[in-house]
């Protein structure tokens, strides 16, 4: 494998045990480990758009010779029909846990009836939610058949540089006036303007892939620095480098070069981060956490053990779903 494209699969690979992370905090902890929690997302919270990066960069790799009609179909087929079909599993198992009267949800988070459950899915409602993740298959296809649409103006480096560029600025302007918030969910204007920067980006070096390192490392630290210093004034600086922490990331591994077998269960998982960001919760995380909870199994070490069992069998369903071929249907 290509050591640039490994260098995203271990990108990935790290991004997808911070979404895994930020997920547990939805659980009741201790106030004290409630914090330690907090400020470990607040080190991963550039995790989803480490994904959005990685998309660009790979798509700037593809060598499909189609058009934007047969692009945005191929994602649809990709991002929308897993969206939807999980969704409904996701919203019928719901409304049965609430009929047997297991869990008292919370009306304002999750709708009383299945059909109100199966509406907010059609409208992405992210104020009732029924899987807090899959707002983000909505979030890819979008962007991405956006971009492809703008490469119909120009499909130059030069020009999605420019496109980079005011994007950028687009965002010291919004941040200027406000932070992101920690958690980058939901398809608010602040992340959609965030995801189509990060997607631009990933596309903009995976087509300047062969220059030279210097160049690269010179762009992501001018971004990165002169955007932190013109909206650290306004106390959004941490907002702006979390945007480029994919980049730099990314930047790095490509440079120590990811071929070593330490590397690889990062590669293995980000390889199988479209399974793992569509399973992990709330049916395999959140009923873990809860397991460990009542068997007063101590609060941090309930996380570790959630988490790595999670991804474990995560994992396993990639497996079993890529071992059966009747089963492709349901491959993320």
């Amino acid at each position: 494998m290509d050591n640039r494209q490994s260098a995203v699969d271990v990108l990935k690979g790290v991004a997808i045990i911070g979404v895994v992370l930020h997920h547990v905090i939805n659980r009741r902890f201790d106030a004290a480990v409630l914090e330690q929690l907090l400020g470990l997302v607040r080190v991963v919270a550039w995790a989803v758009y480490a994904f959005l990066f990685a998309s660009g960069y790979l798509h700037a790799l593809s060598r499909r010779q189609e058009g934007p009609g047969e692009f945005i179909w191929r994602r649809a087929m990709r991002l929308l029909v897993p969206y939807l079909w999980l969704g409904a599993v996701y919203a019928v198992a719901f409304q049965v846990i609430q009929n047997l009267g297991l869990v008292d949800y919370d009306p304002t988070r999750i709708a009383p009836t299945l059909l109100g459950k199966l509406k907010s899915l059609v409208l992405c409602d992210q104020d009732h939610v029924i899987g807090e993740q899959l707002y983000f298959f909505v979030l890819l296809f979008g962007i991405s058949s956006l971009f492809v649409l703008l490469l119909q103006i120009s499909a130059s480096v030069w020009f999605v540089a420019w496109l980079v560029g005011s994007l950028s600025v687009g965002m010291i302007a919004l941040l200027a006036t406000q932070p992101l918030p920690l958690a980058t969910t939901g398809l608010s204007p602040e992340m959609l303007l965030g995801a189509l920067l990060q997607y631009a980006l990933g596309f903009l070096f995976g087509k300047t892939r062969e220059a030279r390192a210097r160049w690269q490392w010179a762009a992501v630290a001018g971004l990165a620095v002169g955007g932190a210093l013109a909206v650290v004034s306004r106390g959004a600086g941490y907002s702006w480098v979390m945007l480029f922490v994919p980049l730099a990331l990314y930047l790095a591994l490509d440079r120590v070069g990811t071929g070593a077998r330490g590397f690889a269960p990062l590669c293995a998982l980000g390889q199988m981060s479209g399974s793992i960001f569509a399973f992990h919760t709330p049916f395999i995380l959140q009923p873990l956490l809860i397991i460990l909870f009542k068997l007063k199994v101590p609060q941090l070490v309930n996380v570790s053990v959630s988490v790595c069992v999670t991804l474990l069998l995560c994992v396993v369903i990639h497996k079993v779903l890529h071992r059966f071929a009747w089963l492709k249907w349901l491959r993320i």
